[in-house]
């Protein structure tokens, strides 16, 4: 199976992200339309449901299960069910890192980078900008990742808040005061770019960014502030936790739906190509 960029103004085909791979076309087929083009709709509610698929693991494993644990209280087979309980529960905490809700948000922001650089290499206008944003989320998925911004963006932090005389609780978390300055920043850098885009397109940049920086940067704040007031497990930040790092997915996912539908109003399409393995 191929994955080539189809101009369908000019009828060319570039394979700009290609391989082969042998895969049954009946699991795609769902995802891609009769011409073998990837759909955005469907592609976008796939990418939903299992983001919705992970917040509701969270309800499940995190908060259900525990009490569900009281039925084995008495039972020899307790301990048994606590080792369960804990591999999933580590797996579908929404606010632990190195999990699937992790890899999920990582394989999104990586998408994100690649669509952009698709974008980029068959454009014309205002390129630098696509390629820039390409680099950009394939930052963004490595820290994702690897959490750099716990790292380095807490060194920076650390040395902002050594200059006030009292660290006010929604700064006490000190990576978070570069990221949002970092955020502003890009902002304002990529404001008049959007503005040349297709409204559709704009306005789903605009959804999208408001929704993952509203998650990313306004409620972590709130995180912070609780986290320092009531501690690491207080009540709000149980709550606040799982919307966050779900929004955060549906921002993104929304993002690449916007990249899919910008390439198909410029009629270029990703498409699938088979070929027989023998």
């Amino acid at each position: 199976m191929g994955l080539h960029l189809k101009d369908t103004k000019e009828g060319k085909d570039k394979s700009v992200v290609a391989g082969e791979a042998r895969v049954d076309e009946k699991y795609i087929k769902e995802y891609v339309t009769e011409d073998r083009t990837l759909s955005p709709i469907r592609i976008t509610k796939l990418l939903l449901f299992i983001a919705l698929a992970l917040l509701v693991g969270h309800v499940v494993v995190v908060h259900l299960a525990l009490k569900a644990l009281g039925i084995f209280s008495n039972s020899s087979s307790l301990p048994f069910f606590k080792e369960i309980h804990y591999a999933l529960y580590n797996q579908f905490h929404l606010g632990l890192e190195g999990n699937l809700s992790t890899y999920f948000s990582t394989f999104n922001l990586a998408l994100a980078s690649i669509l952009s650089y698709v974008v980029y290499s068959t454009g014309k206008k205002a390129t630098y900008h696509w390629l820039y944003l390409s680099l950009l989320f394939l930052f963004l998925s490595i820290d994702e990742s690897a959490q750099l911004h716990e790292t380095f963006g807490g060194l920076a932090g650390s040395k902002f808040n050594s200059y006030l005389d009292e660290v006010p609780p929604f700064l006490s978390w000190a990576w978070m005061v570069p990221y949002a300055v970092f955020t502003l920043l890009v902002g304002l850098y990529f404001f008049k770019f959007t503005l040349k885009l297709p409204v559709k397109t704009r306005s789903l940049f605009y959804l999208s960014g408001c929704i993952y920086v509203f998650a990313a940067l306004g409620l972590e704040f709130c995180e912070a502030h609780f986290d320092t007031l009531y501690g690491p497990d207080n009540v709000v930040n149980k709550f606040l936790f799982p919307i966050e790092e779900f929004l955060e997915m549906v921002g993104i996912i929304i993002f690449n739906y916007a990249l899919l539908d910008y390439l198909m109003l410029n009629k270029k399409v990703l498409q699938f190509s088979f070929t027989d393995s023998k």
